[in-house]
């Protein structure tokens, strides 16, 4: 595997990242990875409150198998737990209906990827 390119919130860090390691494109927003017409594979390195909405952000750009950097579930604690009182409590999630599809849909599409050892494409619209 190569890393061909590497994103920050500040241009000077990731110049800093790609100099010590070599890498030889840099960003300051990682947006433009998803456009990088080379990128095959993101590594989501963010806190996990971000995990979901970048996670849904780069299957919306066409990536088939998004993969945050930690285990599935760490990275929504919020929503998972919302959910779960919401089906406990017969109300709608606070977050709304839609997410909670588009998370039980990454989080599926993760294990049947991990059981079956297979991409799996993700139908997330907003």
């Amino acid at each position: 595997m190569e890393v061909r390119a590497i994103a920050s919130r500040t241009r000077a860090r990731a110049e800093q990242l790609a100099g010590r390691y070599g890498i030889p494109k840099v960003y300051d927003d990682y947006r433009s990875l998803l456009e990088h017409p080379s990128i095959a594979v993101l590594d989501l390195c963010v806190p996990n409150a971000l995990h979901l909405p970048l996670v849904l952000e780069v299957a919306k750009a066409g990536f088939s198998f998004p993969n945050p950097d930690e285990e599935w579930m760490l990275g929504y604690p919020q929503e998972i737990q919302d959910f779960v009182e919401a089906v406990a409590l017969d109300r709608a999630p606070l977050s709304g209906l839609e997410l909670a599809k588009q998370v039980v849909e990454v989080v599926y599409a993760g294990y049947v990827s991990m059981e079956e050892r297979r991409k799996v494409v993700l139908s997330v619209t907003t």
